[in-house]
């Protein structure tokens, strides 16, 4: 079962635009980067269009750099119809951002 070949292509894709992973399609993933690598944890989460998706700190171990970049992408994904739900305090930075998609889980 599952998608056509060509779908679950453009699926992934489209996903892998999203967490700006678009251009390291065809990268060993092995050379990939901690923030990377949660990237590619974000969009294997998100590439088959669930509405909730609950994040386990997905900044941890991203620079401050790495951790901006990070939660913004959480915050687009609002933009997309997506809810992501964190700690509190991911929560309340995203949710400063102006994302209606944060919300707080204990």
């Amino acid at each position: 079962a599952g998608l056509p070949t060509a779908d679950a292509r453009r699926r992934a894709s489209e996903t892998l635009f999203l967490v700006g992973l678009e251009e390291e399609r065809f990268r060993f993933l092995g050379d990939f980067s901690t923030g990377m690598a949660q990237r590619v944890k974000l969009a294997q989460a998100i590439v088959h269009g669930p509405e909730l998706v609950l994040l386990d700190e997905p900044a941890s171990g991203l620079d401050s750099t790495g951790r901006e970049q990070m939660l913004e992408i959480i915050r687009r994904l609002g933009s997309f119809g997506l809810h992501a739900a964190s700690h509190p305090g991911t929560a309340a930075k995203l949710a400063s951002g102006g994302s209606p998609a944060a919300t707080a889980t204990r």
